[in-house]
């Protein structure tokens, strides 16, 4: 291969080695574009992501999903911080089952500018943990105005339901015990020939 440096000839074999060293340098993957995506990030660089996106909630024992759920969501949820749509946001990025209700959208109607947090229980269930981490974040990207009212937990039960099917059709034949008479011609393949042609008359019980 020829020489691509633009090295003139009497360059030092120092020059040549310093040369040879920065080509090397260029030839690293810089995966700059993957890196600033919250799907494709290494999960070791999602804590500098997020501080980079600016994520106000940010727990390191997190799964990695919701961290990476959570700095997607964080852009979104700065366009629209103080509304409906941050909350609902906010309450999906985290993976937790639970929805808001604003006071306008009960049955009977709430008390002004406040909100009910549902809260579906299935045989994974909430921790205290959990639930005062959901409140936290959900104070962040709701209104000021807005308070919580109540706290509303339906419990769910998950199973899954199989069904079968087995269908059988044949005949059941049962035969004595013959032993071979040397008057019924048996085939190569070891079959007796019984086609019509010969007669029972070479088996007899026994």
């Amino acid at each position: 291969m020829a020489d691509q440096s633009l090295l003139p000839p009497n360059a030092t074999p120092l020059c040549r080695a310093l040369a040879s060293m920065g080509q090397r340098l260029t030839d690293l993957p810089l995966p700059i574009r993957s890196t600033w995506s919250p799907a494709n990030c290494p999960a070791n660089a999602l804590p500098w992501l997020a501080w980079a996106f600016g994520v106000e909630d940010w727990d390191t024992t997190w799964s990695e999903a919701q961290q990476r759920a959570a700095i997607a969501a964080s852009l979104t949820i700065k366009r629209t911080k103080g509304t409906i749509g941050a909350v609902t946001s906010v309450v999906a990025a985290l993976g937790l089952q639970a929805r808001v209700q604003e006071w306008f959208r009960q049955q009977p109607l709430g008390a002004p500018y406040t909100y009910k947090l549902i809260l579906t229980v299935t045989q994974v269930g909430f921790t205290a943990e959990q639930l005062n981490r959901l409140i936290e974040v959900i104070n962040r990207a709701k209104n000021v105005r807005s308070h919580l009212s109540e706290i509303e937990i339906d419990v769910e039960s998950r199973c899954d339901t199989y069904a079968a099917a087995a269908l059988a059709i044949g005949h059941e034949l049962t035969l004595p015990n013959y032993q071979y008479d040397p008057g019924v011609q048996q085939l190569l393949d070891g079959s007796w020939a019984l086609d019509g042609t010969q007669n029972l008359s070479g088996l007899r019980a026994v």
